[in-house]
């Protein structure tokens, strides 16, 4: 029997049954499809995993390797199908998986014949892939696929994948931290949500944002509960047989935590603000900068209470604080207001009013503003007499009209500043808003591809 109290994910409470050679593991596949139960509660640890056909299996607390720091050398697992399996409480770690296929069971007319004469099962029928509780540590994936997978709560930390197909992929609460997505990798299609990929790196293809619901950092409730906090999921990290995670969790300072992991979120979106730049994909870097901004601002609201909270322990840190936040959160105001630089609509509007402001303050003298006063005093007045005597709408006008060509002094004058400013404010903003648009709209059609 095998012991799992260090393992992640498997049953603590099930004993397994150790499994010695290829043989004995081939009798058992076959026994689980004649009599179609589980293929559960198994040690494969010392078996050669190669060129097995695991499809359509329900594969529970099961062991095909486990993380060992003493050993260097990974464990091979060689062109094993799994399409169409359920795999729960299983562990992968420290494994090299080369041509391993997680696919959707979803086949051609010519593969449901053979399989349907070679497994004695329903070929025609679609059956999902599912992965949950599923532990990848430290893994190496060559060749590998899981198009169209459904996986939900994985351990793909400190993990290689080399030239694989994780298109149509849906993963829920998968740990991708420190793992390495290289070659002809790719993510077409895919849906992760709140998944934590801080310090993941990407060669040449990258998640887009749009396949990004929500990073792990930015749902509290599941950072903590499942990200670092399963009971079952074992962390470790390649040189030692535990991983530290975060300090205020430990110390269960929530607020501070809330500031730290939103901070983490901020600076995994604006590296792939970056690396989309870089890339070409301009509207994928507007979008991560966006994000980027938000996730930066709900950092510092967090830091900000906690300063609030603790303003007591120590005064002169939590006030240095308190004005960073601020500071932060009225930096993010005017990154809102114009629109984080690439909403055209509110970059334009904020043009149009600071000309309209410049220009007027620009104009006015300072002998001017009294006779404005005064001009815009005796109109107000006059309108207010008028209201007063004339009974309808259209008696209103006359008389308004009247008071304009017999009104003398400080209202003439008042007419006669407006109206500069505004032949003023019309030749300014002509000339800037001709080129600061053609700028604006160049840029905008090159950046939103």
């Amino acid at each position: 029997m095998s012991e799992t109290n260090r393992i992640s994910f498997i049953d603590k409470s099930v004993k397994l049954r150790k499994v010695k050679d290829v043989g004995e593991l081939n009798e058992l596949i076959a026994q689980c499809r004649e009599q179609n139960k589980p293929f559960s509660c198994l040690d494969l640890s010392d078996v050669d995993l190669k060129n097995l056909n695991m499809t359509c299996l329900d594969i529970e607390n099961v062991i095909f390797n486990t993380f060992d720091v003493k050993k260097s050398e990974y464990k091979q697992i060689y062109n094993v199908c799994f399409k169409g399996a359920r795999l729960r409480n299983v562990s992968f770690a420290q494994c090299q998986l080369v041509r391993c296929n997680f696919d959707k069971w979803e086949l051609t007319l010519k593969e449901q014949e053979k399989l349907s004469l070679e497994l004695r099962i329903n070929a025609g029928q679609k059956r999902e892939t599912y992965l949950e509780e599923v532990d990848f540590f430290f893994c190496r994936f060559e060749a590998c696929r899981f198009r169209k997978t459904n996986i939900k709560i994985a351990d793909f930390r400190y993990s290689k994948f080399i030239d694989c197909s994780l298109g149509g992929s849906c993963i829920g609460l998968g740990d991708f931290y420190m793992a390495a997505f290289s070659g002809t990798t790719n993510f077409t299609d895919c849906l992760w949500s709140h998944c934590s990929i801080t310090n993941a790196t990407f060669e040449n293809h990258c998640l887009r944002i749009k396949s990004i619901n929500k990073l792990a950092q930015e749902c509290y409730k599941d950072y903590s509960e499942i990200i670092i906090g399963h009971k079952r999921w074992l962390k470790q990290n390649p040189c030692a047989d535990f991983s530290h995670q975060n300090d205020d969790e430990d110390k269960n300072r929530k607020t501070k935590s809330q500031a730290y992991i939103h901070q983490e979120a901020s600076e995994v979106y604006a590296l792939l603000s970056g690396f989309y730049a870089g890339k070409g994909l301009f509207r994928d870097s507007n979008f991560a900068y966006e994000r980027a901004k938000r996730n930066e601002a709900l950092k510092h609201y967090f830091t900000l209470n906690d300063a609030l909270i603790n303003m007591r322990m120590n005064l002169y840190k939590n006030v240095g604080n308190i004005c960073k936040s601020l500071a932060g959160l009225f930096y993010f105001l005017l990154c809102w207001i114009m629109g984080f630089g690439y909403k055209i609509t509110n970059v334009l509007i904020c043009f149009i009013l600071l000309v309209i402001g410049y220009s007027f303050v620009f104009h006015i003298k300072k002998d001017d503003y009294m006779i404005l006063y005064n001009g815009a005093g005796c109109s107000l007045d006059n309108s207010i007499g008028g209201l007063k005597k004339i009974e309808d709408s259209m008696a209103w006008y006359n008389e308004l009209a009247y008071s304009l060509n017999n009104s003398m002094g400080p209202f003439e004058r008042f007419i006669e500043i407006v109206g500069c400013w505004l032949s003023s404010l019309q030749t300014t903003a002509g000339l800037l808003l001709i080129g600061f648009a053609g700028f604006i709209i160049a840029n905008r059609i090159r950046n939103n591809y």
